[in-house]
């Protein structure tokens, strides 16, 4: 019960993280952001026994990171993508156990590609379609604060979209 409880507490320091990312008007401040969160939802979904979550959130974390470092290396940049997609496919193949399990890896390549993303309000508007289905995982494997912390990402989400300058969007 423990284990449980601190896994849920975990989930809303990550759910405050990703919220901060998707206030910020940067890509690069948005997966700096999304680093720290994504640490937090692998440890919380470790702790549930959620593998195939944990792993993949693992893959996103490392993936944010690795994005944020090579932004502005554009020749290198879509071999990145294409990597983390394939990382992503097989990793969530080889923790595959269930039908649900299949949510965190189309999550993952869905992230991928919507990271990829210039505008960051693709990214916002991307990420919308991405918590709706880790709202399905989440219910799925009893991380109901999880389902919770997505539904209020997606509301951060529609107020970053609000928020962010037009012009700021077209220019990154």
């Amino acid at each position: 019960m423990i284990t449980y409880i601190i896994s849920q507490i975990l989930c809303v320091f990550g759910l405050i993280l990703f919220v901060i990312s998707m206030q910020k008007y940067t890509k690069k401040a948005i997966l700096t952001w999304q680093t720290y969160s994504f640490s937090l939802y692998t440890i919380q979904y470790f702790l549930l026994g959620a593998y195939s979550g944990m792993l993949i959130y693992l893959i996103n974390m490392i993936r944010s990171l690795v994005f944020s470092i090579f932004e502005n290396r554009k020749q290198y940049y879509n071999y990145i993508v294409v990597l983390f997609i394939l990382i992503s496919f097989i990793v969530g193949i080889a923790a595959y156990k269930e039908v649900f399990d299949i949510i965190p890896i189309i999550n993952s390549i869905l992230s991928i590609l919507n990271v990829s993303q210039k505008d960051t309000k693709n990214i916002k508007t991307g990420q919308i379609i991405i918590s709706v289905l880790w709202i399905i995982y989440d219910i799925n494997v009893y991380s109901y604060i999880a389902s919770i912390t997505e539904f209020l990402i997606i509301l951060s989400a529609i107020r970053g979209l609000k928020n962010t300058p037009k012009l700021l969007c077209e220019k990154i």
